[in-house]
């Protein structure tokens, strides 16, 4: 009953009141203006323990009418994030305590001719604006086969079609590269890394070759590509098969975006190497550099360095 006859006093009211939002701060006093005859609703985020202050008068819901003496009469359910807040004198003046969650706020309770008549209180940093599940979708990497064609083709055509649509190549960036890896059956060599930031994704341009005396031909969609320690499944894979016997082919592959849908935002100076479904053999790993291959000198005793160690794959800044 009580929680009615609020939100009718509320609503019938006259004077000129605001519905705001604002954000808790454990560490700063919050002024909530009041009114005589309006009743002000608070929301928290959390459920609220308690609200402690001289001056309050606490308003049992089974005797809304009992008599009580005070400045503010306060009304709150155990286990309710609301707590209801009414004046009941004009000079109304009070320093209200609530305990929500693990931490306290302190509230500056006062009468003023515009009256808060509604506040949800927000559990964010201040400066942190907030963000709606649209905006979360809306800032995912767009997905649809076309599109994968679409960065195949400006990667191929980058000299051509860079200068006549600037637009379809804003946050693009070009590395040559020489990353070789190899089994017994295929060796492939990445030689050119193009990356599309504005839509996270990488076109990985490259040959494979076939060591075999037989004709080859893989299952394109158990492509992958390794970026340092990590595993990126091929969304696009082009290539010629079967690959003759003892013949090197062209290859392209795009990636975008994570596991999970999101970004990944891969950096275009990460090493990324092809591996190809290769009835379960070994790959081995060699570096490689813009013009030439990498030269290291032979350590005194040779040992194979665990994947696991090459480091993180670096994030591009967003």
């Amino acid at each position: 009953m009580r929680y009615l006859l609020a939100l009718s006093v509320l609503f019938s009211s006259h004077l000129e009141g605001q519905i705001v939002s604002r954000v808790l701060s454990p560490g700063t006093e919050m002024s909530i203006a009041l009114s005589p005859g309006i009743v002000t609703v608070l929301k928290f985020p959390l459920a609220v323990s308690g609200a402690y202050g001289g001056g309050l008068v606490a308003v049992d819901p089974a005797k809304p009418d009992a008599a009580a003496i005070g400045q503010i009469a306060v009304q709150h359910r155990p286990g309710s994030p609301i707590v209801l807040l009414e004046p009941l004198i004009t000079t109304a003046h009070v320093l209200m305590t609530c305990l929500c969650g693990q931490n306290l706020y302190l509230f500056d309770l006062r009468v003023s001719p515009t009256p808060d008549v509604a506040v949800t209180l927000l559990d964010k940093s201040p400066g942190v604006a907030e963000v709606t599940p649209k905006e979360i979708v809306d800032a995912r990497p767009k997905y649809d086969p076309e599109l994968l064609v679409g960065f195949l083709r400006r990667a191929r055509d980058a000299a051509l079609l860079k200068p006549l649509y600037p637009d379809l190549y804003d946050g693009y960036q070009v590395r040559k590269v020489k990353y070789t890896s190899e089994c017994d059956a295929y060796k492939t060599t990445v030689t050119e890394v193009n990356r599309f930031s504005k839509d996270d994704a990488i076109v990985v341009r490259g040959t494979v070759q076939n060591k075999t005396d037989r004709p080859l031909q893989f299952d394109g969609r158990s492509t992958t590509i390794q970026v340092v320690n990590e595993v990126h499944p091929a969304k696009l894979v082009d290539v010629l098969e079967p690959i003759p016997a003892g013949a090197t082919v062209p290859i392209d592959i795009v990636i975008q975006g994570d596991w999970d849908g999101s970004r990944a935002n891969l950096a275009i100076d990460n090493e990324m190497r092809i591996i190809l479904p290769s009835e379960g053999t070994v790959w081995s790993f060699k570096n490689g550099g813009p013009a030439s291959d990498f030269k290291v000198p032979p350590p005194f005793q040779p040992r194979q360095i665990p994947l696991t160690q090459t480091g993180n794959a670096l994030k591009e800044k967003q």
